[in-house]
């Protein structure tokens, strides 16, 4: 069973195809946290982030996702705390959900947070 899932836009689950990720959530974030945001690669040769990387890397077999995962890292930057707890917070004010947000992630490696506005503002 995996602590964490990574699922894609369309609703495909894709963490074993991005190890890294998976082993830095499980060791930073706290157990029932429910984010969205984006996965990005970051490829030294063709650019810091390649769509291209992220599709290879999203491609691969689980046995490649490893070597990929050294030559191709990836990060997940969080946008929005969905639940925490088994609570939704989708209705939080934006500077409890930044809050939130900053507490949930401080300090990490592989997670990285972005504030923006609250769509109702």
């Amino acid at each position: 069973m995996w602590r964490v899932l990574l699922q894609s836009r369309r609703g495909s689950l894709v963490q074993d195809r991005f190890p890294d990720l998976v082993a830095a959530a499980a060791e930073q974030l706290p157990d029932g946290l429910i984010v969205d945001g984006e996965l990005v690669v970051w490829d030294a040769g063709a650019g810091p982030l390649s769509f291209v990387a992220l599709q290879r890397r999203a491609a691969a077999r689980s046995r490649a996702a490893p070597t990929l995962a050294a030559t191709l890292p990836a990060f997940f930057i969080a946008f929005d705390i969905l639940q925490q707890d088994g609570t939704e917070r989708l209705n939080l004010a934006l500077d409890l959900a930044s809050a939130i947000t900053v507490g949930a992630y401080a300090p990490v490696s592989v997670v990285r947070c972005v504030s923006r506005p609250h769509p109702s503002e």
